[in-house]
């Protein structure tokens, strides 16, 4: 039995489990953050997408009233926003999502957390396209080796502000100048380089260049 500590509890994987429990590294915190399964970790990878500073998984457990009764609700995440503000999240599969006694739940849940202050939302993968996870995830594991290259910057410098041409095209430039190819696609995961992000990523897609940012 694998026995990993939360800020709010322990998560438990026993053998033969259907949850799937494990550890995302955070770029953006530089830290391993506990996920109990797949739909969170592919929420703290959106976060990573978005360019959220920080975030806690299952940070505390908020005493709330739901139908006249109290209970305990933990959220999945709290979100520092860029502007500083804290935001909740929860992590749901579309069919789970969509059952009407959750949705009441949590729609109570953010009701009275708006109250307090606090914005809550609820993370649902389907909404975005299978395509779209695809190309995150590839572009993410070359963000992950490349994140802290001194070359990044010449990315932009080879290929130019403004620059709209084929993926194939700036692989070629930026070989010329001895730059990893890795280097472009972590830019385009950080959206310093724009692409159609649901559709597949292929020597053809056209690219258009912005910049590099402090991410």
């Amino acid at each position: 039995m694998a026995r990993l500590n939360t800020a709010a509890r322990v998560v438990r994987n026993r053998a033969g489990a259907l949850n799937v429990i494990g550890l995302f590294w955070s770029i953006c915190m530089q830290r391993h953050v506990v996920y109990e399964s797949l739909v969170e970790r592919l929420m703290f990878l959106y976060f990573e997408w978005l360019g959220k500073p920080k975030y806690v998984e299952q940070p505390y457990s908020v005493s709330l009233q739901y139908e006249g009764k109290p209970v305990n609700y933990t959220p999945d995440a709290e979100v520092t926003e860029p502007g500083g503000d804290l935001t909740l999240w929860q992590a749901k599969p579309k069919e789970k999502a969509r059952e009407t006694e959750l949705v009441a739940r949590l729609e109570s849940y953010a009701r009275e957390l708006s109250r307090r202050g606090y914005e809550h939302f609820v993370f649902v993968p389907e909404e975005r396209s299978e395509q779209f996870w695809l190309n995150v995830r590839m572009l993410y594991g070359y963000a992950i080796r490349h994140h802290a290259s001194s070359a990044r910057p010449s990315v932009v410098d080879v290929l130019g502000i403004g620059s709209e041409l084929p993926l194939i095209e700036a692989v070629r430039l930026i070989r010329v100048h001895s730059i990893p190819v890795g280097i472009l696609y972590t830019e385009m995961f950080y959206r310093n380089i724009l692409y159609e992000s649901d559709s597949k990523i292929t020597k053809e897609s056209p690219i258009r260049i912005l910049g590099v940012s402090a991410r």
